[in-house]
Formats: C-alpha cells, sequence, structure tokens
C-alpha cells in the first residue's frame, strides 16, 4: 500500500480505532444512540407544560 493511501485510510478510521470498535459495533451504536434521541423527542413532545398566568 503507498504511503498515501495508506494515509487516506488511518483519516477515515480513526474514529473507530480511538475506541476501538469494529464498524459493525459502531453502526449498533448510531442506532441505539439515535433511537434514545428519538424516544426523548417523543416523550418530550407529550409532557404537560405548566402555562403562565399572564402577570
Amino acid at each position: 500500500m503507498h504511503p498515501r493511501e495508506q494515509q487516506r485510510l488511518s483519516d477515515s478510521s480513526w474514529f473507530l480505532q480511538r475506541w476501538d470498535m469494529a464498524p459493525e459495533e459502531f453502526a449498533t451504536y448510531l442506532v441505539q444512540l439515535g433511537t434514545l434521541v428519538l424516544q426523548r423527542r417523543w416523550s418530550g413532545t407529550h409532557r404537560k407544560t405548566t402555562t403562565s398566568t399572564g402577570m
């Protein structure tokens, strides 16, 4: 492999290497994170809010 190709490959996978994750594990992590975000948004829209008295 040429040095430039090796550098490009290492640049693109630095995030996975930092946490020592395989691409499949990273994809699973993103799905779980997205699910949590959607659950919070869903529960946030159905919360009761207090109304001001207009004072």
